[in-house]
């Protein structure tokens, strides 16, 4: 009677630990699936899902940063942008320095207007082997909106050389000459219109905006040439959506 009262109590015990173990065990592992599960909503632009997933894997693993930053993206895409901001923040405090929840927080502050606080946040983010050309691209349309025609010129430049022949290399060299351009280094943007006009030949918007250009150098009967040539190449089009 004694010995089988022995057994049951360790095979109790046994299955108590067994029991914790996996529930420990559990806890990640659970979590890393409704991760999954929330980026699949995401995939779908199903944001309010998502967020529900990520609820449920924060409940079960909530010292994960990444988590975070990913909800905070998830409630940014439904215009929660208090919320998105009060995450990064948290995946912050918990890991300084964690660059997904920086370049995050970076292009909430650019959406929302808050344009020096993004570009700190894009300086942190540039310091880091994870900044790239986009984060270069980001932080010149900022100091484009904040009217830092000069440094904006600047950024779009370091993009361009890091970027190198990219579905987005037309614009940003249109808009490194037009920034020189509203900057007021004219020899700059001279330079630099020229360049676009024999990388871009057809490009008519240029040709308007360097017969501005000649227009303040003086150079009048450049400028008109430059205009009949944009006429040519695009009769539609608006020069005053230009510079």
């Amino acid at each position: 009677m004694i010995a089988s009262m022995r057994r049951i109590r360790a095979a109790i015990i046994i299955s108590m630990l067994f029991t914790g173990n996996a529930a420990q065990a559990s806890g990640p592992e659970q979590a890393a699936r409704e991760f999954q599960k929330a980026k699949q909503c995401q995939k779908i632009l199903d944001s309010e899902g998502a967020v529900q997933h990520y609820n449920k894997a924060l409940e079960l693993d909530p010292k994960n940063t990444r988590i975070y930053v990913e909800r905070g993206i998830a409630y940014k895409d439904l215009g929660k942008y208090d919320l998105a901001l009060k995450d990064y923040n948290k995946s912050l405090t918990m890991a300084p320095g964690n660059i997904p929840a920086l370049e995050s927080r970076a292009r909430l502050y650019d959406m929302t207007g808050r344009l020096k606080e993004a570009i700190a946040d894009y300086d942190c983010v540039l310091k880091s082997p994870q900044g790239n050309w986009q984060t270069w691209r980001h932080r010149a349309l900022c100091n484009r909106r904040l009217k830092n025609y000069l440094e904006s010129a600047k950024d779009f430049g370091t993009a361009l050389k890091l970027a190198g022949v990219c579905q987005d290399q037309q614009q940003m060299m249109y808009y490194q000459a037009e920034m020189l351009f509203l900057g007021n280094d004219l020899p700059g943007a001279l330079s630099h219109f020229d360049a676009i006009i024999k990388r871009f030949p057809d490009l008519s918007g240029a040709y308007w905006s360097r017969a501005k250009i000649y227009d303040k150098l003086g150079k009048a009967d450049l400028a008109e040439k430059d205009r009949q040539k944009a006429r040519k190449l695009d009769e539609d089009f608006d020069p005053l959506n230009r510079l």
